[in-house]
């Protein structure tokens, strides 16, 4: 029998990056560090891969984690873009029945420069 987790956090990842950049506050999201070394990887070995997601799920253990790299406009203070960073990604959990979940919002800066 096939684990449906892969394709479950991957329909979560997409919704998030389509949702999560929408909330006010948010200037734009990055991938993450180990997205996109996994990313540089299969594309220095020849592997069919795909650009670096820039939400990260993982499943592990009945747990669920969400990885979200971003830079803030500076419209809005820090904490209340995180606070409704998070809301965003518990209400997508909620809807999709999942188990315990943990979520880390990290800020990189203000602005909307590419780094």
């Amino acid at each position: 029998m096939n684990d449906p987790a892969p394709a479950r956090t991957e329909t979560l990842s997409s919704s998030l990056a389509t949702v999560v950049p929408d909330i006010p506050g948010v200037s734009r999201l990055v991938p993450s560090f180990r997205d996109v070394l996994a990313s540089a990887t299969k594309q220095f070995f020849g592997a069919d891969g795909s650009d670096a997601a820039v939400v990260d799920v993982v499943a592990r253990d009945g747990e669920v984690l969400v990885y979200i790299d971003l830079y803030i406009d500076g419209s809005r203070p820090a904490g209340d873009v995180v606070n409704a960073v998070h809301g965003c990604v518990f209400a997508l959990v909620t809807a999709e029945q999942r188990a315990a979940t943990q979520v880390e919002v990290r800020i990189l800066g203000v602005g909307t420069s590419n780094p």
